[in-house]
């Protein structure tokens, strides 16, 4: 499945230099396309809203049909108005991948998959039992996160991108912000059939942000499959196991 012209040698070289690897073409490109249609006709009762709470310290979830509607808009006022005035917010689609089809399991199963963690492996150097998290998210006209502290925990942060027909113009792209300046370390566009991988502990007070999506065509949308892998030892120490 992995693109057999990917250099992972030059990206193991990347990455050990600078903490982060952003790695094109990253699966063979009819994989990442069936990847990509087999989210897409999914149903849209199995995709929820995540928006930050009133308080901003925690998050809502709001499936997407007309009863949660006027909930979802009033937690959304909220999130904006705090976006605009710099402080912590968020507004994203999230796909339930449990209730989702067998044909998406199986997909999506790659991530977990030896093929997958051996690359990931030889790149990074750590030793990841199971992605942690494994997330599929979607973030249309107006969705945004404004910079939040990422998990400091050694492991490596996964960003496998989606996203296609997309023009610059239309935001949805990740910064990397130092969190004492609030000054931006680094721009990711979205490229579809990318990877981004990085270690959060090789980065400063780092905290990560998407720009809002201000392209409101509705065929037009930002996707990406988000992962944390904790590195082996760090994760037998969290769940007490020797």
């Amino acid at each position: 499945m992995i693109n057999p012209a990917v250099n992972i040698i030059e990206a193991r070289a990347n990455f050990r230099n600078q903490g982060i690897v952003m790695i094109p073409n990253f699966l063979l490109p009819d994989v990442a396309q069936d990847l990509k249609n087999t989210i897409d006709v999914q149903a849209s009762s199995i995709w929820f809203h995540v928006i930050s709470d009133e308080g901003g310290t925690s998050t809502s979830t709001f499936f997407i049909e007309e009863s949660t509607k006027v909930n979802r808009d009033s937690n959304y006022r909220i999130a904006f108005e705090k976006f605009i005035s710099g402080k912590t917010s968020h507004s994203f689609k999230e796909l339930d991948i449990k209730k989702g089809t067998a044909e998406l399991s199986s997909r999506m199963f790659f991530f977990n998959s030896s093929d997958f963690k051996d690359t990931l492996k030889f790149i990074t150097c750590y030793d990841t039992s199971f992605p942690e998290v494994l997330v599929c998210n979607k973030y249309e006209a107006g969705d945004f996160v404004s910079p939040a502290a990422v998990d400091t925990r050694q492991g490596i942060v996964m960003l496998y991108n989606l996203t296609q027909n997309w023009n610059f113009n239309y935001g949805g792209q990740n910064y990397f912000v130092d969190g004492d300046s609030n000054s931006i370390v680094q721009v990711h566009d979205n490229v579809f059939n990318s990877l981004l991988l990085y270690d959060p502990t090789r980065f400063k007070d780092l905290k990560v942000a998407t720009s809002m999506i201000n392209c409101t065509i509705n065929e037009l949308y930002k996707l990406c499959i988000h992962g944390l892998f904790i590195d082996k030892s760090n994760f037998l120490k969290k769940y007490n196991i020797q």
